[in-house]
């Protein structure tokens, strides 16, 4: 029996964390003289991609999706498994999910999706847009639907950290304000208020029982990471784009439905999920089922996005 075969859980875990996630990649630090924040960066050998954590904190671009996709099929190869597979994600893992079984349709015995993300622009405004452009204005302008709608405590917190400039297209702004390291601390402190509002707005939209007035803040170091990822995928609609391009413009998953025709899908989506809304679900069942597949299983739960 091969080494991995015998590791226990927690153990497996871990060796898939050694092995996958620890490596180390070449990117160039930011200078002592241009940021006051200014931490070390590790250094990767070259040809090795970082994940995306590790690309996040070290300063350099994260993946792309097609490299994720990549990364699922090492993975298999690694593992031995040489059959079909069953394949499970949830929000953006169902999106990851999608495209790999789009790209590699033969290896996929069933997807199994929770909280559907099918990342075309429309659906990152509905969370991230709402009536960010209006709100100076009018707080309570109600331009297009939106996460907004049901969190509008969680909503105005959120703009309090975006400049007015930059609402009209609010992802856009996030994108340039992460683009490029801090060179004060003035600037830092900014970056970080982002990130935390970010992420403080994904946790408080994500369940039904959160307090919107709640003011407890994430781990910074968290938060600018898992920010910077969040918005390097979306204001490149996931790298979704034709032959793995940045296309905030996509309908790439539906436009490539018919791959999905033969697989089993199994679809769970919370009817009150107000950061992937219920309608991306609806619009996947019924493409599928347009395409011919007769394996589809949908079900509506009164739950809201988190999986908690």
């Amino acid at each position: 029996m091969s080494r991995r075969r015998k590791l226990g859980r927690v153990t497996r875990d871990r060796w898939f964390e050694s092995r996958f996630l620890q490596r180390r990649v070449r990117c160039e630090p930011v200078s002592r003289e241009n940021s006051p924040s200014y931490v070390e960066k590790p250094r990767f050998p070259a040809g090795v991609r970082p994940p995306l954590r590790a690309a996040a904190r070290a300063g350099c671009p994260p993946a792309r999706a097609a490299h994720l996709i990549d990364d699922v099929s090492a993975l298999r190869h690694e593992l031995n498994i040489n059959g079909k597979m069953h394949v499970f994600g949830g929000s953006w893992g169902s999106t990851l999910a999608l495209a790999y079984a789009i790209a590699h349709p033969a290896t996929v015995q069933t997807l199994i999706l929770r909280g559907v993300f099918l990342c075309r622009r429309a659906d990152v405004d509905y969370f991230f847009q709402g009536n960010a452009a209006e709100f100076a204005a009018d707080p309570f302008a109600m331009p297009k639907p939106g996460a907004y709608l049901d969190f509008p405590t969680a909503w105005r917190h959120f703009l309090d950290v975006i400049p007015p400039e930059d609402r009209g297209d609010v992802v856009k702004g996030l994108a340039k304000a992460f683009s490029s390291p801090p060179r004060t601390d003035a600037e830092r402190e900014r970056l970080v208020q982002a990130a935390s509002a970010c992420v403080a707005w994904e946790g408080s939209a994500s369940r039904l029982n959160r307090d919107e007035n709640s003011h407890g803040q994430p781990n910074q170091k968290y938060a600018l990471t898992a920010a910077r990822i969040l918005v390097h995928y979306m204001i490149n609609g996931g790298f979704l784009g034709a032959g793995g391009a940045a296309d905030r413009d996509n309908n790439y998953i539906l436009d490539h439905i018919a791959r999905l025709r033969d697989i089993p899908v199994h679809v769970v989506h919370g009817r009150y999920d107000r950061v992937c809304h219920l309608y991306q679900a609806e619009a996947l069942v019924r493409a599928l089922r347009d395409a011919g597949n007769n394996a589809v299983n949908y079900f509506i739960t009164t739950a809201g996005h988190s999986s908690l």
